[in-house]
């Protein structure tokens, strides 16, 4: 194994922060977000869990319906809908957002999985 002798706060450092053209994954899904999604779309949210930053940004802009495999997402306060997934089917017909975002169910890491929806 290759190694540096640098921590790995220090190789971010080196590697990424101290780039001035570096943008971090967050700020670039908030940005893109800003770009991509008009004002009232109608956005859903799987894996929201009971309440985050991301529900919270995603429902400014418009109703924000939420799936989640726990009951947990009913204490979400940033969605206007809210549905526990049964492993089967989602509650919704084609094409009924405008947006949606998949976070990881068990570690908000997927923010750039964004996707518009058709």
């Amino acid at each position: 194994m290759l190694s540096l002798g640098l921590s790995t706060d220090r190789l971010f450092d080196r590697f990424y922060y101290d780039v001035p053209s570096f943008v971090d994954g967050t700020t670039k899904f908030l940005s893109m977000c800003c770009r991509r999604i008009p004002p009232g779309s109608k956005v859903l949210e799987i894996g929201p869990g009971p309440d985050n930053a991301t529900s919270k940004f995603l429902a400014s802009f418009g109703p924000t319906a939420g799936v989640d495999v726990s009951e947990e997402l009913f204490g979400n306060p940033w969605l206007s809908q809210a549905y526990v997934y049964d492993g089967r089917r989602l509650p919704f017909a084609d094409a009924s957002f405008g947006a949606h975002e998949r976070s990881s169910p068990t570690f908000r890491t997927a923010l750039a999985s964004f996707a518009l929806g058709s």
